[in-house]
């Protein structure tokens, strides 16, 4: 729902910021004022389709350990038979948030400033990028860790490259990004989860 009003307002506030100027713009050179509002009205829809997607993942991801920690627990539960029971303290938790919302606020607005210079496709490997630390979230909470934590931790997973690229691509088609964020966060969950089991068993090996 945060990130769905935060989706709505950068909508709206974008849409009643930029499209009065653009047709000022048309203006000056001469358009008639209903040719340069239909001209800037689809100007900017042009636009906010190319970075609207993103924008949207990099909001909804933020709020990730919360939400899909559930789903990303039965899915640990069901491949192990268990799953860590740890949780953040409360000073670990607020000091999360709040570096992941800060990111978010400065990725969203990269986003936007990308899309509007028509490079849409670099806001999309932002997108991606945050997804692979967004949804493994709710799996390393579970182990203590915070999204610094993570650093050390999801680069080391296997295949961590093909999840970010596919996010990036997926976070182009408005619709679909959403309907595919529990395959994402159950991706995500197996991915830190082979990613132990593999090191566990190179340690084992080892030792004998």
């Amino acid at each position: 729902i945060l990130a769905s009003i935060a989706y709505l307002v950068t909508l709206f506030s974008g849409f009643w910021t930029v499209v009065p100027r653009m047709k000022e713009f048309a203006a000056q050179l001469g358009a008639p004022d209903a040719l340069g509002w239909v001209t800037s009205t689809s100007l900017f829809a042009l636009l906010w389709a190319l970075v609207s997607g993103p924008l949207f993942l990099v909001a909804f991801c933020t709020v990730a350990v919360f939400a899909w920690d559930k789903l990303s627990k039965g899915v640990e539960t069901a491949v192990n038979g268990t799953a860590p029971g740890g949780k953040l303290s409360f000073g670990q938790l607020i000091g999360d948030i709040s570096l992941r919302v800060g990111f978010a606020v400065m990725a969203g607005v990269t986003i936007v400033v990308l899309g509007f210079l028509g490079l849409g496709y670099v806001g999309a490997v932002i997108a991606g990028w945050m997804m692979l630390y967004d949804l493994t979230a709710a799996t390393y909470a579970r182990r203590g860790l915070t999204a610094l934590g993570q650093a050390g931790r999801v680069h080391k997973c296997r295949g961590w490259v093909g999840f970010w690229l596919s996010g990036a691509v997926v976070s182009l088609v408005p619709g679909i990004n959403v309907l595919l964020l529990p395959v994402f966060v159950t991706g995500a969950t197996l991915m830190v989860v082979e990613s132990e089991r593999m090191a566990a068993d190179q340690t084992q090996s080892s030792v004998e």
